[in-house]
């Protein structure tokens, strides 16, 4: 399979089924391999044989062409919360995940609903932009709230920070890309540790002042780390969610016969978020590392490679969804078995705060415009292989 070919964005998921059935282990260049069936997927994400450091593949194709753009050893090397093992990955993630209690998250439920509805009652009547209007500032506006740092009007530059550094994960682009990418992430970074000696002086109940605090104290991380660790936070919760938003609402009005059962039973919709994360997940897939032979799907891949294990393959893989795993079902009995937020160790923290973002939006739409509809013929996508997402959507919200 090749994710660079001209139709691919469109509709990955043809492409995905081809995979499936003709080869679902396959190298796709000497260093990097591809996965694409369920339980194959799944294997790779949850074994701890395999590494999730960089430390193994320094000469693996996407790490050569990161070092061709200026990146070095170091910096493949830098600490970060997804690319640690365990144990050194434990403690961290421990104290990650005392940020993301139901308390903490729960307590930006208010702020979630007022802010969609205001977006809503600002286009009632109309036509809503959904990305722009909604799904940027609802994610963007929440994560400063829990950081604890105030949300800039003109958030231009840390939307493409953000953006730029998640496409350091993919290993389909070019070195030109790759310095694009260096020089973002040192941007961001340079931002973020402003933005954290700022804070110094005002801390709060939230997660920086949490982050800081523990740094000081020499618990887990120290002072220097705090920066690459809110750095990681923002880059998996901002532009995850955004895309997240625009793909569930498309294809719900995509799926005429499944907005009116939920527009009908609003109680599906805590089901309905998991089918949705399933049809059509933002991160299309997660990478490891072999540090020895692995053996996956009867094939044995060599020690120092890649593994892109395809997630949103995974996710309408017969085998496992059955002959309407291609089909939007709200009612799917086991459709919280997704793996949209991964598996294993390094599955999603921050999976509630983004099923939280998902219902306000949602519970909204179905409630106050169930007559909504897509004015868009066709989706106009920004997408990489990594990270699907919508440039823009357009509804129109009779009152």
């Amino acid at each position: 399979m090749d994710p660079s070919a001209p139709d691919f964005f469109a509709d990955p998921y043809r492409h995905f089924a081809d995979a499936r059935r003709s080869a679902p282990v396959q190298c796709y260049q000497p260093g990097m391999w591809m996965v694409f069936g369920h339980d194959d997927v799944s294997q790779v994400l949850k074994d701890r044989g395999l590494t999730s450091t960089e430390r193994h593949t320094l000469d693996a194709p996407r790490n050569l062409a990161i070092k061709a753009a200026g990146g070095t050893d170091a910096y493949l090397l830098r600490p970060s919360l997804s690319k640690m093992d365990a144990p050194d990955h434990t403690p961290l993630r421990a104290l990650l995940a005392r940020l993301f209690t139901p308390r903490a998250v729960g307590s930006l439920r208010r702020a979630a609903t007022d802010l969609v509805a205001g977006a809503f009652d600002r286009h009632a009547g109309g036509e809503m932009e959904v990305i722009e209007s909604l799904a940027h500032p609802l994610p963007y506006q929440l994560t400063c709230t829990w950081l604890g740092v105030p949300a800039l009007d003109d958030d231009g530059d840390i939307r493409r920070w953000s953006f730029e550094g998640l496409q350091m994960i993919d290993p389909f682009r070019r070195p030109e890309q790759y310095r694009e990418y260096i020089s973002a992430s040192a941007d961001f970074a340079g931002y973020l540790r402003e933005l954290v000696a700022w804070k110094r002086s005002r801390q709060g109940d939230d997660a920086i002042s949490r982050l800081i605090a523990a740094g000081d104290a020499g618990e887990v991380i120290t002072p220097d780390e705090v920066v690459a660790t809110i750095h990681t936070l923002f880059l998996a919760g901002f532009h995850t969610t955004v895309n997240q938003i625009g793909l569930s609402v498309l294809a719900l009005l995509q799926a005429p016969d499944q907005w009116a059962a939920l527009v009908a039973d609003p109680e599906l919709l805590p089901n309905a978020i998991d089918e949705l994360l399933r049809f059509d997940p933002t991160a299309q897939f997660m990478i490891r590392a072999t540090a020895a032979d692995y053996r996956v799907g009867g094939v044995t891949i060599p020690p120092g490679q890649h593994i892109v294990a395809w997630i949103a393959s995974a996710n309408r893989d017969e085998a496992r969804w059955g002959s309407s795993a291609d089909q939007l079902d709200l009612g799917r009995p086991d459709a919280r078995y997704h793996l949209a937020f991964g598996s294993g160790i390094h599955s999603c923290l921050g999976m509630w705060l983004a099923r939280l973002e998902l219902e306000e939006v949602l519970s909204a739409l179905i409630r106050r415009f169930p007559k909504a509809s897509l004015v868009d013929e066709e989706p106009r996508w920004r997408s990489t292989a990594f990270m699907r997402g919508l440039e823009s959507l357009t509804l129109l919200l009779p009152a």
